[in-house]
């Protein structure tokens, strides 16, 4: 009886030409618009490769005992650090090469951009907001200063069509809920919920026999996508292995996510008007329109989202072939799976009426 409903479910999906060229055409367009954009923006990041700031210390600032240290940061992140001890600072910016400058205060830093440095004004506001971050815990935790080396790392190379050729892919993928209105539609229609009341099938075999044709369709329609990507944009991958594994376990996440929302409030529309709106923040917070290593968006609150882990993940295998974020994006996707479907059984047994 289950493969007979797979099956049907499978042909009902294929029918909505609409959705299928949605979720095949859709993210080609805007990686193609993305990556022309954002090409020269990224680039031109890669191009503050090394460069020098002066700084103006205060006798009282907190920074002082520590100002060696955050020198030898300041060169291995490729930001040399010079100190101007008098002077203005519009004097000291047109006597010297400086991409930037930095005044410390007694607990705080002001951090000058210059016009036609913006990218290296970028560069040093992101290296001292993680200087400040580790210095506020630290003080707090230890009473003690202790400069978070490891946290200073910046985001590798990527070029625009890559980073947006990745996680474009990913937020389609988020989308592919849509693919089961056809199912619920035809249902509601045809009031086959109320048949199967009375039929030997339980909602196991109902819940699968919808999500198990969503999830074959979208990872053709993505099979589809990323070719044409690559062919077309030359978008790289990385890992082939650890990126399909994601891919994979995304496509059954984002299925049971939908699911469980349309079980959840049995209207197909605020079902899907409420999984945009999921989709849409997690992919604000997670990098989908800011680039995550430029976004002002807090760092705690980055990492709820799973969309973040899995871009972050993703774009690090295709920059340098390795990520920190591998582990926590799968646990993210196993665990929305898990209890979108144990949750979407709950609901459908309590209720027993039409879902549609």
């Amino acid at each position: 009886m289950i493969l007979y409903l797979i099956k049907n479910n499978f042909k009902l999906m294929l029918r909505n030409k609409w959705i299928i060229g949605m979720m095949i055409i859709g993210p080609i367009i805007v990686i193609a618009v993305l990556s022309a954009v954002f090409q020269d923006v990224l680039r031109s990041y890669e191009g503050t490769e090394k460069f020098t700031i002066g700084y103006r210390l205060a006798e009282d600032s907190t920074f002082r005992p520590y100002i060696d240290t955050l020198i030898d940061i300041g060169n291995e992140a490729g930001i040399t650090l010079s100190e101007c001890t008098s002077g203005s600072v519009k004097e000291l910016l047109d006597k010297n090469d400086y991409r930037s400058f930095v005044e410390f205060s007694n607990n705080s830093i002001k951090i000058y951009i210059i016009e036609g440095y913006e990218m290296e004004g970028m560069k040093t506001e992101y290296f001292f907001n993680k200087i400040i971050k580790g210095l506020s815990v630290n003080v707090k935790e230890n009473d003690a200063i202790v400069f978070p080396v490891k946290q200073l790392s910046y985001i590798p190379k990527v070029e625009a069509n890559d980073y947006y050729g990745i996680v474009f892919i990913v937020y389609y993928i988020w989308c592919c809920y849509v693919s089961i209105s056809s199912v619920i539609i035809s249902e509601k229609k045809n009031r086959i919920e109320k048949k199967f009341r009375v039929a030997p099938v339980s909602e196991v075999k109902l819940y699968l026999a919808k999500a198990i044709p969503c999830v074959l369709i979208t990872l053709c329609e993505m099979a589809v996508t990323i070719t044409a990507t690559v062919l077309l944009f030359d978008v790289q991958w990385g890992n082939p292995l650890i990126t399909l594994l994601i891919i994979f376990l995304m496509v059954i996440a984002a299925t049971m996510f939908g699911l469980f929302l349309i079980y959840l409030f049995n209207n197909l529309a605020v079902a899907i008007g409420s999984a945009f709106a999921f989709v849409w923040i997690a992919g604000y917070l997670g990098g989908s329109f800011e680039t995550y290593y430029y976004s002002s968006v807090s760092d705690k609150i980055k990492v709820l989202s799973p969309l973040y882990h899995i871009n972050r993940a993703l774009v690090e295998y295709s920059a340098i072939g390795k990520s920190d974020y591998t582990g926590s994006s799968i646990v993210y996707l196993l665990i929305i799976s898990g209890i979108c479907f144990f949750a979407g059984l709950i609901i459908a047994k309590i209720r027993k009426v039409d879902i549609a």
